[in-house]
């Protein structure tokens, strides 16, 4: 297993911070939506014929301000957890252009100054 550079470990951990609040966020925001529609049934189930459309519209006003905190949360641990990805994925072919190695990549040193 090769050793990782610092920068490195740190875009990892940065990606593994932002799926973990994109998942978070997701699971958070549909267990919120769940509750909002249980209460929503059981004011219906309340009210008998007729339900009380205050209470419907506390339910669903309570579900969909939850989701609406959490989607920008999401969304931008989405845009870092891509961002990382790409750089994570980027290193050896900007190296390989400019004509610099990564410190961490001594086969493809060795290769480079066999050919040369």
């Amino acid at each position: 297993m090769r050793k990782q550079a610092p920068a490195e470990r740190r875009l990892r951990r940065i990606k593994s911070v932002a799926a973990l609040i994109m998942f978070g966020c997701i699971v958070i925001s549909v267990f919120g939506t769940v509750h909002g529609m249980v209460r929503s049934f059981n004011a219906i189930a309340l009210g008998g014929s007729a339900p009380i459309e205050a209470d419907l519209a506390e339910s669903i006003q309570w579900s969909m301000t939850l989701t609406r905190i959490l989607m920008p949360a999401t969304f931008i641990a989405a845009i870092v957890w891509v961002g990382s990805w790409y750089k994570l994925r980027t290193p050896l072919t900007i190296g390989i252009r400019s004509g610099r190695l990564a410190a961490d990549d001594s086969g493809h040193q060795h290769k480079q100054q066999n050919d040369g």
